[in-house]
């Protein structure tokens, strides 16, 4: 399978793999890791996962029992993949509607990406309802081609960012490592091409009483959501949330306090906090 991407790699991408992987055999993991060689390592991952892989040069093309997915050769895509498909880090949300025979009928998706989170959601419940929201043109472009990759049906993109408020916002410099899961946004003075809801307004725009699935991945703006005087009204249409907090904007402890104090049971899965309310039973 490695051999199938080493040869659609230009003649001096090659030579960086090669170098990457002869420097990796002596324990220079790092510049394995930022050249080719992670791709050895990755391909090598997905191969004992029974992953179908194919590669044109620029993009990927992946397959995993019945999700698809498409990936840009650079940035995280790939590992975006590996995250939401291979090692399911929203499967413990996930798991809460079905160990418990709890039907999941809308999942609003936050922070989107390419999309992955939401087709893990509906290859699990095909009926569901899904909103899907990513303010990154690229992304949002590579979302619109794994919906249809995956003839996802009742799902509605939206190219938009989370705020506290509505209004508009502006690209900031990426958090962490500054790849395309990693792009956060600020408000912005004037009017801007990226548009922001509350997720109030975003219940309104859809017609929705209830989410039953939110996920959050807005790369640090759950702090202003959260933060005090904000509002957090649409916590009780909410049954079960699935939120990434960024440590570096010290919003933890006040997002637990926040949760607990609104009805909702809170534990961790990896990166990923998981809240459901205590009544959902």
């Amino acid at each position: 399978m490695i051999n199938r991407f080493i040869s659609k790699l230009p003649l001096p991408d090659k030579l960086i793999f090669f170098s990457g992987k002869f420097f990796n055999k002596i324990g220079s993991w790092i510049l394995s890791y930022k050249k080719f060689g992670f791709w050895q390592f990755h391909y090598n991952k997905m191969e004992f996962q029974k992953v179908d892989i194919d590669f044109d040069g620029k993009e990927l093309f992946y397959k995993k029992d019945s999700v698809k997915a498409l990936a840009r050769r650079s940035g995280s895509d790939s590992l975006v993949f590996e995250t939401i498909i291979i090692q399911e880090e929203y499967k413990a949300a996930v798991d809460i509607f079905f160990l418990n025979n709890i039907e999941l009928n809308t999942f609003l998706d936050l922070g989107a990406n390419i999309g992955l989170t939401s087709v893990y959601v509906k290859k699990k419940f095909p009926n569901a309802k899904v909103i899907a929201v990513e303010p990154d043109k690229n992304n949002y472009e590579m979302m619109l081609r794994n919906f249809e990759l995956n003839t996802l049906s009742n799902t509605f993109p939206l190219m938009a960012a989370v705020d506290k408020k509505e209004g508009f916002m502006d690209i900031d410099t990426g958090i962490r490592d500054k790849e395309n899961w990693a792009i956060s946004f600020k408000e912005a003075n004037c009017p801007t091409e990226i548009v922001s809801y509350s997720i109030p307004a975003l219940l309104n725009k859809y017609c929705l009483q209830e989410i039953d699935f939110l996920k959050m991945d807005i790369e640090g703006t759950e702090k202003a959501i959260f933060e005090n005087g904000a509002d957090i009204s649409f916590l009780n249409r909410i049954k079960v949330l699935a939120v990434e907090i960024h440590d570096e904007f010290n919003c933890r402890s006040n997002i637990y306090k926040v949760l607990k104090e609104n009805n909702f049971i809170v534990f961790n899965s990896n990166e990923t906090t998981i809240a459901f309310k205590k009544n959902l039973f």
